[in-house]
């Protein structure tokens, strides 16, 4: 499937217009007034009215020809001073610089890395995911099982560029699922046996679930319901919007499981429970494996 590098690519925000912002970006770079953060190779835009402002880390051409990440941290400086970082917006500051950072890390190393934390992040987005679906629903154990299984497909697929579900990439499947989830590996490869390429978007995801529990209560599922489901799970500028990139973006989910395990802004937030609760005493390790992450990408 395709993998999303940039958060522009997620199906909701394919539709901005961003190409002037990034031809902006450029010259503001070329001329010396965009800059890497300190400690970071990713730049961050803190002031000035000149471009326009933008909800996701945005990729451009550097002049080194390189491909760099900006992110806008406007709404989280004070204006007097852009070098300081206004106290009540801390945590979004830190949660739209670690997606930056992790987008960086994910565009210039290679995406084995992401895997290093997979097994704990996969459960995480299932659950994450299902228990929202299941709630709205009333589904059934067996439904949610199935569902369980089809969201850990998917979700294993945004972190590889594959065209095909081959044999050994559904024995895999099947080997993992099995680990993570506790299901038995015969009803896993009985559920998958006919998924022959991967689930691209957030669309498809929502038909297959359909498809596979062939439950009728789930008629109505389809993309912009499961954005409106997950967005109750964290607050803060254009919430939602984050919340719907993370279901393709894995730098984006990635950044959300960080911020939520470092900041205690967001402990009472549906997400940092649900991490608490599905987690448990992997919480730490899988937030020191992203943190890993962020380090490489600054190497």
């Amino acid at each position: 499937m395709p993998v999303y590098v940039d958060p522009h690519q997620t199906s909701i925000a394919r539709g901005r217009k961003v190409e002037e912002i990034r031809t902006l970006l450029q010259r503001l770079e070329i001329t010396g007034d965009l800059v890497p953060l300190e400690n970071s190779k990713v730049f961050g835009l803190t002031e000035g009215n000149e471009v326009p402002p933008f909800i996701h880390p945005l990729t451009f051409q550097t002049r080194s020809k390189e491909v760099g990440v900006a992110v806008d941290l406007r709404p989280y400086v004070n204006s007097k001073d852009p070098t300081m970082i206004s106290v009540s917006n801390r945590g979004e500051y830190t949660l739209q610089v670690t997606r930056a950072q992790l987008t960086y890390t994910w565009i210039h190393l290679p995406r084995k890395y992401f895997a290093n934390v997979l097994d704990t992040t996969m459960k995480l987005f299932v659950k994450w995911v299902s228990t929202q679906i299941a709630k709205r629903y009333s589904l059934s154990p067996q439904d949610i099982v199935i569902m369980d299984i089809v969201i850990a497909v998917y979700y294993a697929y945004l972190l590889n560029d594959e065209k095909e579900i081959d044999e050994m990439g559904r024995l895999n499947l099947v080997n993992r699922i099995s680990k993570v989830f506790k299901y038995q590996a015969g009803f896993i490869n009985e559920t998958i046996l006919d998924m022959t390429s991967p689930i691209e978007n957030v669309e498809g995801l929502c038909n297959a679930i359909k498809f596979k529990t062939q439950s009728v209560r789930l008629k109505d599922l389809n993309a912009g319901v499961l954005y409106t489901l997950i967005s109750r799970s964290w607050f803060g500028h254009n919430a939602p919007e984050i919340l719907a990139a993370a279901l393709e973006h894995i730098p984006t989910f990635y950044a959300l499981i960080y911020t939520a395990s470092n900041e205690s802004l967001y402990r009472k937030t549906g997400f940092t429970q649900t991490i608490d609760v599905v987690l448990k005493n992997d919480k730490l390790n899988t937030a020191q494996g992203i943190k890993n992450l962020i380090d490489l990408g600054n190497a």
